[in-house]
């Protein structure tokens, strides 16, 4: 019961270097030091009402991802957060808390490629949830490592499952044998499509149907009714600033099991078993919610905090793309899923390529000052693929970013903005080719 990483699939932009003190601190064996902590509320039941666990823990960046997972075995879930390690911008690192509260972390180690992207889950059924990873594979299926400790160390399981196109990965126990196994979901036609596995190994899909709308949503998954089965949700944006959840209590083309309004969207929505009764019920937490999250199968190409709005805005000097002034290092994240083709040339200097066969869109990027991707890989929304720098021909450090749809250049102002804002972004072939530009 166990993710999670909830509001979107994919995480939102992390920003290495800003994690020296953390790690510092942990280094020497006495934990994170938190002066501004990020907020938690914790509500125990799938209907509105109030807040049952508010507390402060995790002087962490905005960038960071939150988690939730039952990291001791007790039956409850409490929070965490992953984070890339600052001194190499290359490894996770997982701080879990085993209580409700403000105390000191309970769990840091290091674990896992910032190259694929974070999960946890109870992988062996010993009721505890660990680290997993997932990343695009040049075949264009989804490769998973799995940890079994909340500990440094090996790859305990790995294997391949699951395409990558039009897709993004999830975790959960599908079946109810208390052991959590991949899935994907695959937004189409304005609906999410779920396809769930029953095992950490290769094979079929055993579950495949269509639940939830996608317009101004984020699905969610978990243990609704306490019959140890995970099932699909959706939290959507409402005009009032509420989080609207809904809740199917099978894995199937279901109808709504419960619909009712709880949080606010200027938080991110989090799903966990927070008082040990056998069900997943509703939470918020300020971490990474300085603005709303990116609808589901969106990221944005930057952590939120490396550049203001107004930079998404500006417009470009000679033709249809943006430059978004950032640090050379800044770490720069698939906007999509889609497949890789990496660049080096006089011009964009070191770059990526990102095509999206589902959306009939490239989104390319320049000036990295390295990749963090292999050419040919599939990626997800929101994994890393390189960093910003000043490579090719430029004039000062910064991600120039570009949309081509229809065989032409599209203005990406409006799309990025949209996707800022935790709106669904147009269709980039309605994106205009002129006006953004001077």
């Amino acid at each position: 019961m166990r993710l999670r990483r909830l509001g979107v699939a994919a995480p939102a932009g992390l920003l290495a270097g800003v994690l020296a003190g953390l790690v510092m601190a942990a280094t020497f064996g006495v934990g994170p030091a938190y002066a501004a902590a990020a907020r938690w509320g914790l509500h125990d039941f799938n209907a509105a009402g109030g807040v049952e666990h508010s507390f402060s823990w995790g002087d962490l960046p905005a960038s960071c991802i939150p988690l939730t997972g039952d990291w001791d075995g007790n039956g409850s879930d409490t929070v965490g957060a992953v984070c890339p390690v600052a001194s190499n911008g290359l490894e996770w690192s997982w701080f879990l808390q085993n209580q409700h509260d403000g105390g000191p972390t309970d769990h840091w180690f290091n674990w896992g490629s910032t190259g694929c992207l974070p999960f946890v889950g109870d992988w062996d059924g010993n009721g505890t949830d660990t680290p997993g990873t997932v990343c695009g594979g040049s075949n264009g299926e989804w490769q998973w490592r799995l940890r079994t400790a909340n500990a440094g160390g090996g790859v305990d399981i790995s294997f391949g499952w699951g395409g990558t196109g039009g897709c993004w990965p999830i975790t959960g126990d599908w079946n109810g044998d208390r052991v959590d196994t991949p899935g994907l979901i695959c937004p189409a036609n304005g609906v999410w499509n779920w396809r769930l596995h029953n095992f950490n190994a290769p094979g079929v899909v055993e579950y495949a149907f269509a639940w939830g709308g996608t317009a101004n949503c984020s699905p969610v998954w978990g243990d609704w009714d306490g019959n140890r089965t995970e099932t699909p949700g959706n939290a959507c944006r409402l005009s009032n600033s509420e989080w609207e959840w809904a809740q199917s209590d099978v894995n199937a083309a279901n109808g709504v099991n419960r619909l009712f309004r709880w949080g606010s969207t200027t938080q991110r929505p989090l799903v966990g078993d927070w008082n040990a009764d056998g069900r997943a019920t509703v939470g918020t937490t300020t971490l990474a919610a300085g603005a709303p999250a990116p609808p589901g199968g969106y990221s944005l190409p930057l952590p939120r905090g490396a550049a203001p709005r107004s930079e998404y805005a500006g417009p470009h000097h000679d033709y249809p793309a943006v430059d978004i002034a950032v640090v050379t290092g800044t770490p720069s994240y698939a906007v999509v899923s889609g497949t890789v083709r990496l660049v080096d040339d006089s011009s964009c200097g070191l770059g990526v390529v990102l095509s999206s066969a589902a959306l009939g869109a490239d989104f390319t990027y320049c000036h990295f000052s390295r990749h963090a991707i292999g050419n040919g890989a599939s990626v997800a929304p929101g994994q890393l693929i390189g960093y910003t720098g000043n490579t090719g021909n430029s004039t000062g450090p910064h991600l120039h970013f570009g949309i081509r749809a229809g065989g032409v250049r599209r203005c990406p102002q409006s799309w990025l903005l949209a996707i800022y804002d935790g709106r669904v972004p147009p269709a980039p072939s309605s994106l205009p080719t002129t006006g953004c530009f001077f």
